[in-house]
């Protein structure tokens, strides 16, 4: 499934403190970058087929097209700041610094260990945006702003010591080759699309279209589609209290029946039990106990 987060527009980023279920839910992606920092507890965090053991002290970075899941250990509940931003913000101020976050998930590492340097650095960092965005003091979305480039700045540097330079330059040309049809797809979602309309936007043929997404983002263009719309009526869900009929004719989708069937397939629950379930789940978090974390 895909999850959608609304990014502050002074600041350019959100931050949010989150304890992962202790049961594996469903992975999902979004269209934001997304930098984790474990405060505390233990878990796992799964990327497609990888898995990581998590500790408090772990940086994880994760892009706009890889899933992803955390997952917290039920005698040990693990804590995370995540800190959420669009590839755009790093593009228009230097383009180098979206290469950390420009990968093949297979050969990806997406764990910092704690005893890492620069891990430690982006966690002080990163409880910095946190405080910063709790007081708002005057020019904090600035001050919010500047971490963040330091942030993705240690990131370029630690990505530049471990990676190897051919594997990034041939994984940024898939890249940049798809996007176009990421973006027909995001704004088009609630029409019928076909994979010819998509491959039209990329002027290529139906068949080298739907070897790019199985190439870049691991998956077809109809999956792709369809985690899209789910993705969209999951916001409506949570921000509106329109009726289930209403979101999922605005999403594209053509009956009752295949939006429940989609939405329980990627959510693992209903529509009526994701929009119960949040509201409940955002009335029990201990959030003295997260204070004294970020301090």
């Amino acid at each position: 499934m895909k999850i959608n987060f609304t990014i502050d527009k002074q600041s350019s980023l959100r931050i949010i403190l989150y304890t992962p279920e202790v049961y594996v839910e469903p992975t999902h992606w979004h269209d934001c970058i997304e930098i984790g920092y474990c405060l505390s507890g233990k878990g796992r965090f799964y990327f497609g087929d990888k898995t990581y053991a998590v500790q408090p002290g772990d940086v994880y970075v994760v892009n706009h097209l890889e899933r992803h899941i955390a997952v917290s250990e039920p005698e040990d509940p693990s804590t995370f700041l995540f800190l959420l931003f669009e590839m755009v913000t790093l593009e228009q101020i230097d383009p180098d610094l979206t290469m950390p976050f420009i990968y093949k998930p297979e050969e990806f590492d997406n764990r910092i260990d704690a005893e890492h340097p620069i891990a430690q650095e982006i966690g002080v960092l990163m409880k910095r945006i946190w405080r910063e965005n709790q007081q708002k003091q005057t020019a904090y979305p600035k001050i919010m702003r500047s971490v963040l480039l330091l942030i993705c700045s240690l990131l370029d540097r630690y990505s530049r010591e471990t990676r190897i330079l051919s594997q990034t330059s041939r994984v940024l040309s898939k890249y940049n080759a798809i996007q176009p049809a990421l973006t027909y797809i995001r704004k088009n979602y609630h029409e019928e699309l076909s994979l010819e309309d998509v491959a039209a936007q990329l002027s290529l043929s139906p068949s080298r279209t739907r070897h790019l997404f199985y190439e870049t983002i691991g998956e077809g263009f109809k999956t792709y589609l369809l985690h899209t719309r789910v993705n969209e009526a999951k916001r409506l869900l949570l921000q509106t209290d329109r009726s289930i009929t209403d979101i999922y004719l605005q999403c594209g989708f053509q009956s009752t029946a295949s939006f429940y069937r989609a939405f329980k397939k990627n959510a693992g629950m209903s529509p009526v039990e994701y929009r119960e379930r949040s509201l409940t789940r955002a009335l029990t978090h201990d959030y003295e106990k997260m204070e004294v974390l970020l301090q």
